[in-house]
Order: C-alpha cells, then sequence, then structure tokens
C-alpha cells in the first residue's frame, strides 16, 4: 500500500472531523465565487449608477433587483460584508476542525510508532541509529503534520475554489475559459518532473537529517568522555562535515521547491495576457458586456491564487510522503523474535530453565555451538569464561530477546518459541551490568517491573537489596526525583536499585548480567552484599566476568569455543586443572565472592 494511501486511512478514522472541515471549505470556496460575481456589477453601478449592475448581482434576490440608488449603497455593501463574514467564519472552522485533525492523526501515528519500537528484538536495535529513530519520530513527523493539517486543507479548499470559480467563469464566458485555462495541461509534464526530483531531494535531506541527530545524541551522551579527553573540536568537526551534508540536500530542495511555482506564474500569467488580448476585441466590437468581463477577470485572478497553493501543496505532500516512507518502514519493520499465533502462556517455572544444544551467531559469526546448561529450580549457577566469549548471550536468550538458530530454550521442558511471548519474559528478572533507570522517583523505579506493588512490597525489595538506607537519607525519600538514567546516584546505588525492581518483580529466575563488572571497589562491595542477601534460596543464572565474585557458587560453568567445557564447583574446577583454573589463576588477586 502507498504511503499516501496509508496516511488518508488514519484520516479516514476521523472522517467525522474531515467532513465537517470540508463543510467549511465549501462554505469558503462560494463566498470566493460570490465576490467574483458581484464584483462586476457593482463597479457598473458604481460608476453609472445603472440599475442593470445590480439586476446582474441580485439575479437570485427579487426582491433586491429593482432597488434605488440610495438604498443600494446600503445594500451592495452590506451584501459585501455579509459574504465577508461568511468567509471569516468558515477560515475560522476550516483551520480549527483540520489542526485538531491533524494532531489527531500525528498522535496515532506516533503511538504506532513507539508501538512498533516497543516491539522489536535485539537484531534491530543493533544495526538502527538511535538518532536517526529519534529524527523520524520528531522531524519526519513534523513534516507529515504539516501535510495532513496543511495541505489538507489547502487541497479540499483549493480544488473545491477552482472547481467553483471556474464553472462561474465558463457562465460568464465559455469562449475566454477555453482560452484561459488551454495552457493548464501544459504543466502536467514539469511539474511532474519536479515532484519526482523534490522527492529525491527530501529523502536525502531527512536520512541526513537523522545522521545529524545520531551525532547530537552521542555527544549528549558521551558529554563527559568528549570533554575529559578534550576532544570538542573533534565532535564539532564531525558535526560540520554531516551538517554541509545537510545543507546541501535542503539547498537542492528548496532549488526544487522554487521551480515549480515560477512554472506555473509563468503559464498563468500567459494565459491572463492571452484573455486579456482576445477580450480587448471583443468589447471594442460589443460581443462582450463591460461588467461581465470584468467579473470574468476577477474569477481568473481569484482561480490562479488557488492554483498556485496547489502547487505548494504538492510540494508538502511530496516532502511528506517522502518522510512518510521512513515512518512506515519503522512501524513495518517485523521483528525477528515472533509472538506464536497460538502460544499458551507458560506457567511459572516449577523444574528448570534449560539451553538445549543452542546454536547462535552474530552476523554469521558462531559464538554458541551445542550449548547445554540446566539451571534447576533453587539452584544457583554461575557462568564464566573468557572476555568476549559471549557469555550474555546465555540472557538473551533466556529472555527470547533472540531466538537460537539450533536447539532450544525450554522452561520445564517447553520450547519458550511457541509460548506466550510475556509469559515468557516473566519467567526471569533481568539485572544488566549497566542498570537502566528511569527519571521518576525511586519508588517508581523499584515498582517498574510490578505495577500495584504496595509500599510494604517496595521497602522490602529495598531492603533486600541494600538499599533502604541511603534512600530514607535522600530529601524526598523514596519520592526523590532520580534524575535521567538516574544521573543523581552512584554506580553501586544505581545497581543495587535495579537489583530491588528485579527481586520486587518476583520472577522465578533472577538473571544476573555482570551486575558488578563496571564498578568500582566499593561500589562493587556494597552490591555483593546485597546481591549475597538477594540469592539466598533463590533460582538465578549468575554471568560473571570477575571468576572472585562466583566462587562460591553452588556450581559454575565454563563457556569456551561456544560450548560448556566444564561444570562444577570453585574447588573443583580449579582441581581439575583446565580452562578454570587457568582463567583464576590469571586473575590474581581475589575479592569478595558474590554468591554466600
Amino acid at each position: 500500500m502507498s504511503v499516501l494511501r496509508r496516511l488518508l486511512r488514519y484520516l479516514g478514522a476521523e472522517r467525522g472531523t474531515l467532513l465537517a472541515a470540508a463543510g467549511c471549505m465549501a462554505l469558503l470556496s462560494a463566498t470566493t465565487a460570490a465576490y467574483a460575481w458581484l464584483i462586476g456589477p457593482a463597479v457598473k453601478f458604481l460608476v453609472s449608477g445603472g440599475a442593470d449592475g445590480l439586476a446582474q448581482a441580485f439575479a437570485y434576490v427579487p426582491s433586491l433587483q429593482h432597488i434605488d440608488r440610495s438604498r443600494a449603497l446600503l445594500v451592495l455593501p452590506g451584501a459585501i460584508l455579509a459574504v465577508a463574514a461568511l468567509k471569516g467564519l468558515a477560515y475560522f472552522g476550516q483551520f480549527h476542525l483540520m489542526g485538531m485533525l491533524g494532531q489527531r492523526v500525528v498522535a496515532a501515528l506516533r503511538r504506532d510508532y513507539l508501538a512498533s519500537l516497543l516491539r522489536q528484538d535485539a537484531a534491530f536495535f543493533a544495526t538502527a541509529r538511535t538518532g536517526d529513530l529519534l529524527s523520524r519520530f520528531s522531524a519526519d513527523m513534523a513534516h507529515v503534520e504539516r501535510a495532513v493539517t496543511y495541505s489538507t486543507a489547502s487541497y479540499i479548499r483549493d480544488v473545491l475554489s477552482v472547481a467553483s470559480l471556474a464553472a462561474l467563469a465558463f457562465v460568464l464566458d465559455w469562449r475566454l475559459s477555453l482560452v484561459a485555462f488551454v495552457g493548464l495541461p501544459v504543466l502536467a509534464y514539469p511539474v511532474s518532473r519536479l515532484a519526482k526530483k523534490l522527492k529525491r531531494r527530501a529523502t536525502q535531506s531527512q536520512e541526513s537529517l537523522g545522521r545529524l541527530a545520531g551525532i547530537v545524541q552521542e555527544g549528549l551522551w558521551g558529554i563527559r568522555v568528549i570533554q575529559a579527553y578534550g576532544m570538542e573540536r573533534r565532535e564539532l568537526e564531525r558535526f560540520d562535515r554531516e551538517n554541509v551534508q545537510v545543507l546541501r540536500a535542503e539547498t537542492k530542495a528548496a532549488k526544487a521547491r522554487a521551480l515549480g511555482p515560477a512554472v506555473v506564474e509563468l503559464v498563468s500569467v500567459a494565459g491572463l495576457a492571452l484573455v486579456l488580448w482576445i477580450a480587448a476585441e471583443s468589447v471594442v466590437r460589443g460581443t462582450v458586456e463591460p461588467e461581465r468581463l470584468v467579473s470574468f477577470l476577477a474569477t481568473v485572478a481569484f482561480i490562479y491564487q488557488p492554483a498556485r497553493s496547489l502547487g505548494r501543496v504538492g510540494q508538502f505532500v511530496i516532502q511528506a510522503i517522502a518522510s512518510g516512507e521512513r515512518i512506515f518502514a519503522v512501524i513495518d519493520a517485523c521483528p525477528q523474535v515472533e509472538q506464536p499465533e497460538a502460544g499458551r502462556a507458560l506457567p511459572l517455572l516449577e523444574k528448570a530453565l534449560w539451553l538445549d544444544a543452542v546454536d547462535f551467531a552474530y552476523a554469521e559469526r558462531p559464538v554458541l555451538r551445542g550449548c547445554e546448561l540446566e539451571v534447576k529450580k533453587g539452584e544457583v549457577v554461575a557462568l564464566v569464561g573468557e572476555s568476549g566469549a559471549c557469555k550474555s548471550t546465555a540472557a538473551l536468550l533466556a529472555m527470547r530477546f533472540a531466538d537460537p538458530l539450533g536447539g532450544a530454550v525450554r522452561v520445564d521442558g517447553v520450547d519458550v518459541k511457541g509460548a506466550e511471548l510475556g509469559s515468557v519474559r516473566r519467567q526471569c528478572a533481568l539485572v544488566t551490568q549497566e542498570p537502566l533507570l528511569f527519571s521518576g522517583t525511586v519508588e517508581e523505579n523499584i515498582a517498574y517491573g510490578r505495577q500495584g506493588a504496595t509500599r510494604e512490597e517496595i521497602e522490602w525489595a529495598a531492603r533486600v537489596a541494600d538499599v533502604d538506607g541511603f534512600v530514607r537519607e535522600l530529601p524526598q525519600g523514596y519520592q526523590t526525583r532520580i534524575g535521567e538514567r538516574g544521573l543523581k546516584l552512584s554506580g553501586g546505588q544505581k545497581q543495587r536499585l535495579a537489583l530491588a525492581r528485579a527481586l520486587l518483580a518476583h520472577s522465578p529466575v533472577l538473571l544476573l548480567d555482570e551486575a558488578t563488572s563496571n564498578l568500582d571497589a566499593q561500589s562493587e562491595r556494597e552490591v555483593t552484599r546485597a546481591l549475597g542477601q538477594a540469592l539466598v534460596e533463590r533460582t538465578a543464572l549468575v554471568i560473571a566476568h570477575r571468576l572472585s565474585t562466583v566462587r562460591n557458587a553452588p556450581r559454575i560453568a565454563v563457556l569456551k569455543n561456544g560450548r560448556i567445557a566444564e561444570l562444577g564447583t570453585h574447588e573443583e574446577l580449579l582441581a581439575l586443572g583446565g580452562e578454570y583454573a587457568r582463567l583464576y589463576q590469571r586473575e590474581g588477586a581475589a575479592a569478595v565472592s558474590l554468591v554466600a
């Protein structure tokens, strides 16, 4: 389905408002035609005082066709004022209704856009640029909103105006009308060529703007690193290079936009000049009445304004189509992890989470090859290995953020690919190495994974995660706002808040994905103490970068070359003298174990 048809479907959902706005536009077109109808007779009456001018002006109001001059001087301005009042009301109704319509359409489009983003899997975000996604949400949406609010209204209004004025022109003089409009078909070819060029330029401009937004987004996200290394000039130069590309694309698009009105103006004026030349001869010969000619010329002059406006509308529509293609490309993106059509909800885990002979690859680079790992209920299993061994892939697959290329992830023996996606993800609560917090309050962040949690439940999770103490010292306690991404908190505090959130979710399995790897020594001790309490009598898969943090785990699995190479306790693996012993000896100094 074309972008334009899809946008029209969004408009169709608001057909009541659209019909009301169209009624206002029809009234607006009628009042414009009324102006043209009145102007010729009014000029003749004012100049000559002849009653025949009024007879034409009020042809459909018999009681006003034979009034005297003194009364006519009151009635005629009153008629023009009444038309102006109707036109003003029609303008207000049109702009108000179309503005409301545009906001509703774009609100629905924004929602569909975000809903699509929330459905996407890890593969989508591995290739998408955040800045470009934000640019589509803002700049591209603005182009669509302008097209819906302004262009739709202008198109309907101008088409009605052109149709009503053209009909009036043919009523006044059909021969001159043919002369006046003969140049319109000539416009078709250059206008279509310019439209294709403008769409291409608009697409290039929006893509460049997306890359530019990505640079700004990265700059804001990495501002501390940029300033720490004195790379402000480099980032500005990088921005300038992309900004030049945006400028070039916009300049070319502006040139294409400027050519359209110039061509329309040339053809329009040529047609009007031809009409004047022929009409002058007709007036001299007496075949055309002067007042009818004045009305006709006013009608033609009124036609060219909406005709030129239609050209501008076309440019906005072309820009909106280019932006719409970028928006719908995201809305239509199909996640590789799909919700099964008849998937049944998985009951909460009762036996085990099992990676059953799992194969997985990143960009055709195999990282797991027949990997077998079982985490039984009530058991804590640590997963370790070389840096770059893709240990975090186990968490990725367990949460079904991605699907294995071979084998299966099973909950109590059931392949999760056949189960309802939400029920799969409720099996596990995830704590990542970089805690993801939101800009709300402490309480809102802890309760994020379990809406409707009571204050007592929130405080319980905070105590277990060892955050209750420092939270109570904050200015507003649990109602303290923690800033964007929790910037008002330390690394250890953020990690413990993330742990409290995971605990409150009451999921059967706790997934700890290198939860202490990015912390300093003091923060690591704080989080390790909290985790030690949290893991008591729990089912957990602990993915660790530092072996010293998991040496007390009941079972430790060593990932090597995509497979579980060793499995046992810390002492058993050291005695084995294999991969684990080599990694442990290389690590050297031991820290406090994460698992008590």
